[in-house]
């Protein structure tokens, strides 16, 4: 009891100095402002598929004398092509992968069944220069015989009514099916394996652009591509990765099971119409959140890095020692008061972004499944529940950086240099890895330095991108291990410099 009240004076003390307040305004602003900045500039990011500028270009290359059959064979061309970008204009189309392919698909067609007309009238045309400058190829038709030449253009024209329908109706099965026409001819599994994917894209009939399925058809095509071929032991040897091979071995089927899981997920909610990134607000909760750790971290590190030298620098600490408190029992107090307050700043703001994200992005969205894959089945999860554990995850840095800070606040008793060397750390570790390892360093895995960021192992390929980056093999448990042995390791020693202090001086 009588550590819990002098736990208890302690927080009421840090909570009213003015610096402190001020870090609350701060990381409050933060986290309000953050899922604001998400909806107004991350998921409003659209631009137009044409500009009014481009018409004015092309009104500038047409030729007003044009007297010849090549003149006014490219100012038809040209007109075209205004037409068109007016049109996409008054649709006010966004670019996006799938309108600059039909748009462009649709001002070819429309060009080279204007061309195949030229042809047709047997008209004198330099074609090279027309192809050259409409970035097309009528060189295929030269040969042809009258007959051809209009049988082509019946069937470019009928194309042409097709697009045009698909441009009405945003049919986004043509997309689909042009994707997979690439890989018709596979020659690899990569390429069957793209084939079958567009093929299953396809039959689960997404018309829709704009539906969030499309979303989930491309992070699938995006996952595909990003899974590796494992290569044999003499190959990877024959590299200079610090890794060893079984090591890379793991990590190679640690990202590509994620990966398959990933698309597990995204397959089952196309099929099940489950949006579960919940139109953007989980992305931006979860980023919210992320980085308010981030900042939180150097609050934690300001108050834990003054709390004991602060006492020694204004002589107070002699006012804590003359009353009968054990020295061990004020050390201990002060730690869990830190602790303390880096929980309520993580309560305080992970509600705030919550109220914000709900705001921006409606609170309804909260309620959608997450999605997980457990022994090769896809289940639903509360994304609420997973979000909370995942925050209490990424607090665990957070209270070994506090500690380290606190460590160097009671050996040194100076709070600039605890507060700046933990900030430094905190900021650099990942460039301490960087140097540890290219000085070859052989026991990176077993200092702190690599787990002071949790957010890694929440997504495994992140995991496995930083662990290939730095040449080392960690996991969650070996971090976890690794910084409770540091932090007893480090405690006992703050408690063994702060019993032994001359506190008269």
């Amino acid at each position: 009891m009588k550590i819990l009240k002098l736990t208890y004076n302690e927080i009421l003390k840090q909570v009213k100095k003015l610096s402190f307040k001020v870090c609350l305004i701060i990381v409050l602003l933060f986290a309000i402002s953050m899922p604001i900045l998400y909806k107004v500039f991350v998921y409003d990011d659209s631009f137009p598929l044409y500009y009014e500028g481009d018409i004015q270009y092309y009104q500038d290359q047409i030729i007003s004398d044009a007297d010849t059959e090549q003149d006014k064979l490219f100012n038809k061309l040209l007109d075209i092509k205004i037409n068109i970008i007016n049109r996409a204009l008054e649709n006010d189309e966004d670019y996006t992968d799938f309108n600059s392919m039909l748009y462009n698909e649709y001002m070819s067609s429309k060009t080279m069944s204007t061309i195949l007309d030229s042809m047709i009238k047997d008209e004198d045309i330099n074609y090279n220069e027309i192809d050259g400058w409409f970035e097309i190829d009528s060189n295929q038709y030269l040969d042809y015989s009258v007959q051809q030449l209009q049988d082509a253009k019946n069937e470019i024209e009928e194309y042409t009514k097709e697009l045009e329908g698909i441009i009405d109706t945003k049919d986004y099965s043509w997309y689909l099916q042009v994707q997979r026409s690439y890989y018709e001819d596979y020659s690899n599994e990569n390429d069957k394996m793209m084939y079958d994917l567009y093929d299953k894209l396809i039959e689960l009939n997404i018309k829709d652009e704009n539906d969030f399925r499309v979303i989930e058809a491309q992070n699938i095509i995006d996952y595909y591509n990003q899974k590796e071929i494992l290569i044999s032991e003499k190959d990877y040897v024959s590299g200079d990765s610090n890794l060893s091979y079984d090591e890379y071995v793991k990590l190679t089927n640690m990202k590509n099971d994620e990966i398959d899981k990933n698309i597990e997920k995204s397959f089952y909610a196309i099929e099940n119409n489950i949006n579960y990134n919940g139109n953007g607000l989980k992305t931006t909760f979860n980023d919210t959140i992320q980085s308010n750790i981030t900042i939180l971290s150097i609050v934690i590190v300001i108050i834990a890095g003054g709390i004991v030298a602060n006492e020694f620098q204004k002589g107070t600490i002699r006012l804590l020692v003359i009353r009968p408190n054990k020295r061990w029992k004020i050390l201990l107090s002060k730690f869990l008061a830190v602790v303390a307050i880096a929980l309520g700043l993580v309560y305080i703001t992970y509600v705030a972004t919550f109220i914000a994200s709900g705001i921006s992005f409606g609170f309804s969205n909260y309620f959608v499944s997450d999605l997980n894959v457990v022994n090769g089945a896809v289940i639903q999860e509360s994304y609420i529940f997973n979000s909370i554990c995942n925050t209490l995850l990424q607090l665990i840095p957070v209270i070994f950086v506090g500690l380290g800070a606190f460590f160097l606040s009671t050996v040194i008793n100076n709070t600039a240099f605890s507060v700046g060397f933990s900030i430094f750390i905190l900021m650099g570790s990942q460039l301490a890895i960087m140097v540890l390892s290219l000085l070859g360093f052989p026991f990176i895995d077993l200092t702190f330095l690599p787990y002071l960021d949790f957010a890694q192992f929440i997504n495994k390929l992140d995991l496995v991108s930083n662990c290939q980056m730095f040449g080392i093999y960690y996991t969650l448990g070996k971090g976890i291990i690794v910084l409770i042995s540091w932090s007893i390791i480090i405690y006992l020693i703050s408690t063994f410099v702060f019993n032994k202090k001359d506190i008269r001086n």
